[in-house]
């Protein structure tokens, strides 16, 4: 599909940049820093913080599963970083040769696609289908990438909203410390060329080693300020986080051992079987933009 942009795209895109202390350019900052390595040991602190306010309940973000909330997740993750936090990007974004959404397609396939994600009965699905369900709708919103960056937290703190009610959770700590494989699954989902996603078979492996039985066991409190905690505590918030900076922001929040205990998914349940099926089957017909 080709696109007419009715916009000068490249004054768009240097509107959030400007030049690091070496000369490349790097994203524009409420911090006003220009080197890029400590922007991001300070945004990872800041984020840090902010999505165990989320997760904990301290910020008050109503669970409506609809672009509000969506917004809402990445303004309050951001907010202190970008000043365009919370709004939806204005340019054409690609990564590794797939493109995602484009801007000018926003309104018609967010509001489908956020809509077909409210609509399914998460509390009534078997584990299978749960994998089914779970790896269809991220392969469609992550490829909406609607935030310039950020799109990962924000979606996942997003999508575990969602399925508070279903009798499976997320456990992004069986990952493990790399996230290449994720990162690919993710990228082999997207289209080729620019066109809505279909192929969501290379997120099911990915998903089904993450889907936990939810269980009545109670978590384990854990102290934020307790360095033998906090490992465990930056594995559950985000597979990728590291080092131990994370501490500090917690520390900063306010955040005691019960509010990481809320911000935490339910332990594994050793007997839930594993998705193997090769043939799965779209949950709801592909949109067509």
């Amino acid at each position: 599909m080709s696109i007419e942009e009715p916009y000068d795209h490249d004054a768009l895109w240097q509107a959030y940049l400007w030049p690091s202390d070496t000369g490349e350019m790097m994203l524009r900052n409420r911090y006003g820093l220009h080197n890029a390595a400590e922007l991001a040991r300070r945004e990872h602190r800041e984020t840090a913080k902010r999505e165990l306010e989320i997760r904990s309940g301290k910020v008050d973000i109503p669970i409506t599963g609809d672009l509000t909330e969506w917004r809402a997740i990445h303004a309050h993750l951001f907010g202190n970083v970008y000043d365009w936090a919370g709004q939806l990007r204005t340019v054409g974004m690609s990564k590794s040769g797939r493109d995602f959404l484009h801007p000018l397609h926003f309104d018609s396939f967010l509001p489908t696609a956020l809509a077909d994600l409210r609509a399914v009965p998460w509390a009534q699905l078997d584990r299978f289908r749960f994998v089914e369900y779970i790896s269809y709708n991220y392969m469609r919103l992550n490829w909406a990438h609607p935030f310039r960056e950020g799109n990962g937290r924000a979606l996942g703190i997003f999508l575990d909203r969602q399925i508070a009610d279903a009798g499976y959770a997320l456990d992004y700590t069986r990952l493990g410390a790399d996230p290449s494989e994720w990162n690919h699954a993710a990228w082999s989902a997207c289209p080729e060329k620019y066109a809505a996603p279909t192929n969501y078979r290379p997120l099911l492996r990915i998903f089904s080693r993450i889907t936990v039985a939810r269980s009545a066991t109670s978590t384990p409190t854990l102290d934020p300020t307790d360095p033998h905690h906090l490992e465990t505590i930056l594995a559950t918030i985000r597979h990728t986080a590291q080092g131990h900076e994370t501490g500090d922001a917690i520390a900063t929040a306010g955040l005691t051992g019960s509010d990481i205990a809320a911000a935490t998914p339910p332990p594994a349940n050793p007997a839930a079987q594993q998705v193997t099926s090769d043939e799965p089957h779209p949950p709801t017909p592909s949109p067509e933009l």
